[in-house]
């Protein structure tokens, strides 16, 4: 997979398989909830860290079918939250 920063801040690229049934809508609500109860993801494939503005990167993932997330947790430059809290998530579906 290869990645790059088109934003104006650093970002990350984390990416993790859901758990049957969750979605990203529920991860955001146990993020948001303070991490309490069970971890709507299974197993965590890896990703990239600091991803300077401009920047770009490459890693090997490997993908069963599924649901994945494609997440930034980077603090925000101007109020410090998670990226994920600004949108900054997707989920995907391979089959």
């Amino acid at each position: 997979m290869r990645v790059e920063n088109t934003g104006a801040q650093a970002h990350e690229i984390v990416i993790a398989a859901l758990s049957a049934g969750k979605t990203l809508q529920d991860f955001i609500a146990w993020e948001a909830g303070g991490e309490k109860g069970p971890l709507p993801t299974g197993e965590w494939l890896g990703g990239v860290t600091t991803l300077d503005v401009g920047g770009h990167s490459q890693f090997a993932v490997t993908f069963a079918r599924g649901s994945y997330l494609l997440l930034c947790f980077w603090p925000d430059a101007k109020d410090g939250k998670p990226h994920i809290m600004h949108g900054m998530a997707k989920q995907i579906t391979v089959s």
